[in-house]
């Protein structure tokens, strides 16, 4: 029951110290009550006034109780700092004799009640503790001036001799040794909440070592990620760059073969790049041709053919993989500048490989060691400028093939000129033939005519001889039948 008295208005503060104050007023604020009660009934046979003054503050006391209920946790704790240090400045005037000093009993007693609102206010609320410590120790300092004011209805000598100065002590003993437990048991538990506190921030600075950890962690994984990011960009960055010189230059192996170079040379930093590509036109002895060159913002006019299989380059090329070199041997390859001659740190070959299929090879080197994720990137980019070299090659092929079938179209079309020009001389020749044929038949037939004629001239002549010869037999006969008629 005094415990659920005790924490009227405490429980919906969270913070332990502020719920504290309350449950200590609402302590307090009873206490006066049952030490009040008594009072005023001692009173009520000894000084009807004072008696009523003691149950007018011993009803009002504990309305601190209604006002922590409806949470005006600050004019309950004021109330209670008002109320007591009245009830004692009363008595203390009550008890001090005009012209005198203060009472020593009751001003102990009224002295140790304005230790009160360091009891009951908290730090936090300056303002009432500035106020309640600024009227408690107001009213202590009035009681000289207003001594004699109050005129009791019966004498008190008899408690204030000195046989009865041992009781006030005892209340001023009571009231200090209950402020002094107050005090002690603040400080224990200010103890607790302090290493309750300490104990809160070592969970809070484990915690937050954990938390750090885990932020560090997630920084790092951040980072990680903002760089892999990067190199993600890069590569795609680098790959569409690369993508479109493939795209505009595909129709000419030279020029793709610099391009490409002089330009890869560059975007990762190196400082020299060779690339070979496959030379198959004699299918029984195919080799590597250095098709472009290129280094330090140069292009470099090199000719070197290389036997499939003959030194790191030709392996590359056999195996289909990469080879990548980080102790150079002395004297592999040198990249000039116009400080001298020196031994590059690292060498990559890259096979240019599309479905198994190795068109090419691309040599680099660089006094700075290459990255595993531009290795990634070149092998990547290896597959299509192998594509592209494949296409290059097709189109050039094409190229021929469509070069030499206009040699051999126009070859034909000189042919068919040919042919064209000895048709129209041989039907000029077949022209003159039917014309000359012409003529020949028409002097065969003027001829043929003539003989005719001279045959039927003969004829007739011949038919007019053999008329006149059988005319002239036909006479003979005549005559010869004659003279045989008359011969006879």
């Amino acid at each position: 029951m005094l415990k659920k008295l005790f924490e009227i208005g405490s429980h919906h503060i969270d913070n332990d110290n502020q719920r504290y104050k309350v449950i200590l007023t609402n302590q307090i604020a009873l206490l006066f009550l049952f030490v009040a009660f008594p009072f005023a009934i001692l009173y009520w046979f000894l000084d009807t006034n004072t008696a009523i003054m003691a149950f007018v503050c011993m009803f009002i006391c504990p309305a601190s109780l209604l006002f922590n209920r409806m949470r005006m946790h600050g004019i309950a704790k004021f109330n209670l700092v008002f109320i007591a240090n009245l009830f004692m400045f009363y008595l203390n005037i009550l008890f001090t004799r005009e012209g005198e000093l203060m009472h020593p009993g009751s001003s102990l007693i009224q002295l140790g009640i304005c230790i009160l609102p360091f009891l009951i206010i908290g730090i936090e609320e300056m303002a009432l503790f500035l106020i309640s410590l600024i009227y408690s120790t107001g009213l202590l300092f009035l009681v000289p001036h207003f001594s004699g004011i109050i005129e009791p209805s019966a004498s008190f000598d008899w408690l204030l001799s000195p046989d009865f100065e041992w009781i006030f002590v005892s209340c001023a003993v009571v009231v200090g040794g209950g402020q002094l437990y107050v005090f002690m048991n603040q400080s224990k538990r200010a103890e607790k909440t302090t290493q309750k506190l300490l104990d809160n921030m070592k969970e809070k600075n484990n915690e937050h070592e954990k938390d750090k950890k885990a932020l560090d962690t997630y920084i790092s994984e951040i980072q990680k990620a903002q760089e892999e990011d990067k190199k993600r960009a890069w590569a795609s960055d680098g790959m569409a760059k690369f993508v479109e010189i493939l795209r505009a230059n595909n129709n000419d192996m030279k020029i793709l073969a610099e391009k490409i170079v002089s330009t890869l040379v560059k975007y990762i930093n190196a400082n020299q790049g060779f690339l070979f590509v496959l030379n198959d036109n004699e299918e029984k002895n195919p080799f590597l041709e250095l098709t472009a060159a290129y280094a330090y913002d140069r292009k470099k006019f090199v000719e070197k053919n290389i036997p499939l299989g003959d030194g790191l380059i030709g392996q590359a090329f056999l195996e289909k993989d990469v080879i990548f070199l980080t102790k150079v041997p002395q004297n592999y390859v040198n990249i000039t500048s116009g400080l001298g001659e020196a031994t590059p740190s690292c060498v990559l070959i890259v096979p240019l490989v599309i479905n198994e299929e190795v068109f090419g090879v691309l040599e680099l080197a660089s006094f700075k060691k290459f990255e595993q994720f531009e290795i990634d990137f070149l092998k990547k980019l290896g597959e299509n400028i192998a594509g592209t070299i494949a296409n290059v090659k097709v189109n050039e092929r094409t190229q021929r093939l469509l070069e030499d079938a206009q040699i051999s179209q126009e070859q034909l079309r000189a042919q068919e000129e040919e042919m064209r020009q000895n048709m129209e001389e041989l039907q000029a020749t077949q022209e003159e033939l039917a014309r000359k044929s012409a003529e020949m038949e028409e002097l065969r037939q003027k001829e043929k005519e003539r003989t005719d004629a001279q045959l039927m001239s003969q004829r007739k002549l011949m038919e007019q001889f053999m008329e006149k010869a059988n005319n002239k037999e036909k006479e003979l006969k005549q005559r010869i039948s004659e003279l045989e008629k008359q011969l006879a």
